[in-house]
């Protein structure tokens, strides 16, 4: 799985960071969010899977409220419609720093 490529994003970490795990309930799909926050410097975030389109707005609203304007890396575990097709709504209101899709046959979804 991604699990250690995860931790390329996020630094060693200082005793005064911590990193947050946040599982968000999209329906049928799945969101996680990893949030590595440090003292006085901008928290790194990964996001994995962007659940389904119709529930792109709970995920968004989830955001905005956790104060979260970009997204580092976003990881997209296998193409499933309700692993990714969150992502475009995702994409129009945040900044996405980068976009891993797994290696397959399928066409990486459009931003």
């Amino acid at each position: 799985m991604f699990l250690p490529v995860f931790f390329l994003f996020l630094r060693p970490s200082p005793l005064q960071a911590e990193l947050l795990v946040h599982a968000i309930d999209v329906g049928y799909g799945e969101a996680t969010v990893l949030q590595q926050r440090h003292v006085g410097e901008p928290d790194r975030v990964v996001l994995v899977d962007a659940g389904p389109l119709e529930s792109s707005g709970t995920l968004r609203f989830w955001l905005k409220e956790a104060d979260i304007g970009a997204i580092d890396a976003v990881f997209i575990t296998h193409p499933h419609p309700n692993h990714y097709e969150g992502l475009r709504v995702l994409s129009e209101s945040l900044r996405i720093r980068k976009v891993y899709w797994p290696g397959s046959t399928a066409p990486e979804p459009e931003l």
